[in-house]
């Protein structure tokens, strides 16, 4: 990881924090919301927001700023994850997208956004 990425000092960490707390928050109130609409794949979309919430925590934890994980970034940063974690994500997409998935020709256009490279 690029040190450029690295939380270097203390006022660095307690914004993360101050941007994480107000992510949670904002799940929070989406779900709530969601709830309310009452459309199951919309509320969904809360599974995969708290499991970036856990990957920025992660970060966090390890001296990552957060804030540059991304395909924008450019920096190949190799995140941890567990397979029950790939896996939920996984079915929360499938369960979202999977209806407009269906023509082969959609799913090559969704991977190749994916920007992975197979080792």
């Amino acid at each position: 990881m690029s040190a450029k990425y690295a939380i270097t000092s203390e006022a660095q960490r307690k914004e993360c924090a101050a941007l994480l707390h107000a992510i949670r928050n904002t799940s929070q109130m989406f779900y709530s919301r969601a709830q309310l609409i009452g459309v199951h794949t919309f509320i969904e979309f809360t599974g995969l927001i708290n499991e970036y919430i856990n990957l920025c925590q992660w970060a966090m934890e390890h001296d990552i700023d957060f804030r540059h994980i991304n395909v924008h970034s450019c920096v190949e940063m190799n995140l941890p994850t567990h397979d029950v974690q790939i896996q939920y994500i996984g079915k929360k997409f499938a369960c979202i997208f999977s209806p407009w998935l269906q023509k082969k020709e959609f799913r090559d256009l969704f991977m190749s956004e994916l920007h992975v490279v197979d080792e």
